[in-house]
């Protein structure tokens, strides 16, 4: 092959490897934008400026300091909300979490999270379902959990957050 055949093969490479790229890129950034999708699995996360935590609490049924957990409520300028649950693990060994996820007002339905191994060193979220609640006037929110950690159950401290977009 002469060598303009292969200084085009060459080019043609690089540029789709550039597309798929910008293809990659281009589905990030429209994925990091839309919030979270519902599921009873427990999921990474990442936090921004839309998440509205209450305080953290033990739960560690040891009565030791090494899994802790925290309800938010995660809203948006679109009018949307959901409530999460997230579980640390820095125990030193395994656990088994389940939660369900309440919010007082009925504004979001209630979510059950489907019971799991959470290893030592390890975060994990829950999140309910996005709802539409509007934009119209501002009011409250008020998310609590019902964690439980190999069997032994204790509510979270609530997150509360007053909504208005």
């Amino acid at each position: 092959m002469d060598s303009l055949g292969v200084v085009m093969r060459v080019s043609l490479r690089r540029a789709m490897q550039g597309v798929g790229t910008l293809a990659a890129l281009g589905a990030s950034l429209l994925i990091g934008s839309q919030p979270a999708f519902a599921s009873a699995n427990w999921q990474e996360f990442s936090t921004n400026a839309n998440w509205h935590c209450g305080d953290t609490k033990d739960v560690d049924p040891s009565g030791g300091a090494g899994v802790a957990a925290q309800t938010c409520i995660v809203a948006n300028s679109s009018g949307y909300a959901q409530q999460v649950v997230v579980v640390s693990n820095y125990a030193g060994y395994a656990v088994w979490i389940d939660a369900t996820i309440k919010e007082r007002f009925g504004k979001l339905p209630t979510h059950n999270c489907n019971g799991s191994t959470l290893n030592s060193g390890f975060q994990r979220a829950c999140f309910g379902q996005s709802v539409y609640v509007g934009c119209k006037g501002a009011f409250a929110m008020e998310s609590f959990s019902d964690v439980q950690v190999s069997g032994s159950t204790t509510r979270t401290p609530s997150a509360f957050y007053r909504h208005y977009c």
